[in-house]
């Protein structure tokens, strides 16, 4: 169930918003990181980046199975290049995240507890937390969120529903309370089969575009 009613006054009762990451509170450019990689390896990219994808090396990645010295070693075996060139690449999916959605961040935490909830990697979070501390003084995104929940963290991702199960306990919320902001349409599906409210968030949109009615 996408987009339910929540107004301040009518509608489910929330009594915390869990966010994700990528495409919702920092702009996600997939193509662009494939363009920055492809470039690097013109021949066999394509046969490479399906084999690596059929054995699930970047989910494990992601779920913290595999950690960042062996990602970098095995990426490094297939492009035969500098690490510096190979982090430009792979960090190129990011992008500055907007003021804006900062101050809608700052501007919702006064009204309800904020979560994240993100599949990402060590490698991404600490590009982004040195960014929120070099440009907004915001270390961790500082005091906006309760909690960060990251699949490399967790051991899992989303759309496992036993990632929001565990958010539940760890956070010590009902998740008949809790809204949950995504762009993926598989990632709200299963949360909402675990009784969360859900709404679709157009990628890389404003964060605003989602929860202005809760400001």
């Amino acid at each position: 169930m996408d987009m339910p009613v929540l107004d301040r006054m009518e509608g489910p009762k929330v009594d915390a918003v869990v966010l994700d990451l990528g495409g919702v509170i920092i702009p996600l450019h997939r193509e662009r990181s494939e363009a920055a990689f492809r470039a690097l390896k013109p021949d066999g990219f394509d046969e490479a980046y399906a084999g690596i994808k059929a054995e699930g090396f970047l989910d494990a990645y992601e779920t913290g199975a595999v950690d960042e010295a062996a990602f970098m070693a095995r990426i490094r075996r297939w492009f035969g290049v500098s690490d510096q060139q190979l982090l430009a690449a792979w960090h190129s999916i990011l992008e500055p995240i907007p003021e804006a959605n900062l101050r809608t961040l700052q501007a919702l935490s006064k009204r309800l507890p904020l979560f994240l909830l993100s599949n990402t990697n060590a490698l991404h979070m600490a590009w982004i937390d040195a960014h929120l501390e070099r440009e907004h003084g915001l270390p961790r995104f500082g005091k906006l969120f309760r909690h960060r929940f990251l699949s490399y963290e967790m051991s899992l991702r989303k759309p496992d529903p036993a990632i929001y199960r565990k958010l539940e306990t760890d956070a010590g919320l009902d998740g008949l309370r809790i809204l949950f902001v995504d762009d993926d349409p598989d990632n709200t599906a299963s949360a909402s089969g675990e009784g969360w409210i859900t709404r679709l968030h157009p990628h890389n949109a404003p964060l605003a575009h989602s929860v202005a009615d809760l400001l």
